[in-house]
């Protein structure tokens, strides 16, 4: 073996300096708007809004939220072709 397995615990990481939340002892705390970013402190969760791209993404994935869009779905109207 090598390697971590999946423990059951989650494996989030801060989007701006990775800090694993698993492995570095620190909480994790989610982007409010959109739910999917997380970040290990207040200038970090700052750091990757202004710089690092995740204000453009946070208002597409509250816009596919508020749509109702999943990947899922769609994988599972591509099946219906048949």
């Amino acid at each position: 073996g090598g390697g971590v397995g999946l423990t059951g615990k989650s494996s989030n990481m801060c989007r701006a300096c990775s800090k694993h939340e698993f492995t570095s002892d620190v909480k994790l705390t989610k982007c409010g708007a959109c739910r999917t970013a997380f970040y290990c402190s207040k200038e970090c969760q700052v750091q990757d809004w202004k710089h690092g791209g995740h204000k453009e993404e946070c208002k597409a994935l509250q816009a596919a939220a508020a749509a109702g869009t999943t990947v899922s779905r769609a994988k599972a109207s591509s099946d219906m072709n048949t």
